[in-house]
């Protein structure tokens, strides 16, 4: 899913204390451009890792060991725009877009992205001869 601008001239929104809490650039009380982006990465990693532990999703072996080596990456936008390069195609490699545009405007150690870290790590368990119950930690 590629998201685009919204149309219309550009508004402030204001977020409450609590609604700030989790989400990247949370040190700005507005919603900004990587807001939409990361909600929309984190429902669909967590979708994704739902669907993995209810063996309704079963990454082929390319997608096993690309998880592997993305786990071993350091995140951050140009990395992940390398590693996009050399995605197999598949579920996982459909959420990389969206992480791309939202490490424009956060770390790649950022809690909002944690999500995302918990499936890479069960996947790349999974790939170096773990069983697919995800490990504790993380």
């Amino acid at each position: 899913m590629v998201l685009r601008p919204a149309l219309g001239p550009p508004r402030s929104v204001g977020l409450c204390e609590s609604c700030r809490r989790g989400r990247p650039a949370r040190d700005s009380p507005e919603l900004g451009p990587a807001d939409l982006l990361w909600h929309v990465l984190t429902r669909d990693a967590e979708a994704l890792h739902g669907d993995y532990k209810r063996g309704q999703w079963l990454p082929r072996a390319a997608e096993l060991q690309f998880a592997a080596g993305l786990a071993r990456t350091q995140w951050s936008e140009d990395s992940m725009r390398a590693v996009q390069r050399t995605a197999p195609y598949g579920r996982l490699s459909q959420l990389l877009d969206n992480l791309v545009r939202v490490l424009r405007y956060t770390d790649g150690r950022d809690p909002a992205l944690l999500p995302l870290h918990r499936l890479v790590d069960v996947l790349a368990h999974h790939a170096e001869g773990g069983d697919i119950e995800p490990p504790l930690g993380r």
